[in-house]
């Protein structure tokens, strides 16, 4: 699936055009728009509307992508990690968890998206986040 089209779909390093880290990442960022990450999130921060306005199509492309994800795997949770979530995910996720609640299936919309930064082991994480909701039994529903 492109996650950007027209004039933001640039060519991608796997050889397709179009793809989410052509613009959401550090690389993509240095490469098609000629600004770091920092750069980027220092003027989204200021008010460059510019750059405000390239945040909202990476908004919309994350949201989008992960609706997918989401409507064919049904998960209750996602942990979202990288630079760009280190970066801006105070600005990203609520905006893609709302994308994500308007575009999914009813039986999908209660998801819980949680932030992650690289200081974290992603799979040790992820392997305790399905551990927990493995055994998390309700209390409620034993008998006693």
């Amino acid at each position: 699936m492109k996650a950007f089209s027209g004039a933001d779909a640039y060519m991608c390093h796997c050889g397709a055009v179009g793809c989410l880290t052509t613009l959401a990442s550090n690389s993509g960022l240095i490469k098609n728009k000629g600004m770091t990450l920092d750069e980027f999130a220092w003027h989204v921060r200021s008010g460059k509307e510019e750059d405000i306005a390239l945040l909202q199509k990476i908004i919309a492309a994350i949201g989008l992508s992960l609706s997918n994800v989401v409507t064919f795997l049904n998960p209750d949770q996602v942990m979202l990690t990288g630079r760009v979530i280190e970066q801006l995910g105070d600005r990203i996720i609520p905006e893609v968890l709302g994308i994500v609640q308007q575009t999914v299936p009813q039986t999908c919309q209660n998801i819980s998206l949680h932030p992650f930064n690289n200081d974290y082991d992603e799979a040790a994480l992820a392997g305790q986040l399905v551990i927990k909701t493995f055994f998390d039994v309700p209390l409620d529903i034993l008998s006693l």
